[in-house]
C-alpha cells in the first residue's frame, strides 16, 4: 500500500475479507418460508 500524503510505501498485511449478500430472489424466499 501507499500512502496518498507522503507517497511512502506502507505494508498492509493480506487478508481475504468474505462478504455475503443474499439476492433479492433469496430473501424473497425466506420473507415466503416465514410466512408460512
Amino acid at each position: 500500500g501507499r500512502n496518498p500524503k507522503t507517497g511512502e510505501e506502507v505494508p498492509i498485511q493480506p487478508r481475504r475479507v468474505l462478504t455475503f449478500r443474499p439476492s433479492h430472489l433469496m430473501k424473497d424466499r425466506v420473507a415466503a418460508g416465514n410466512k408460512k
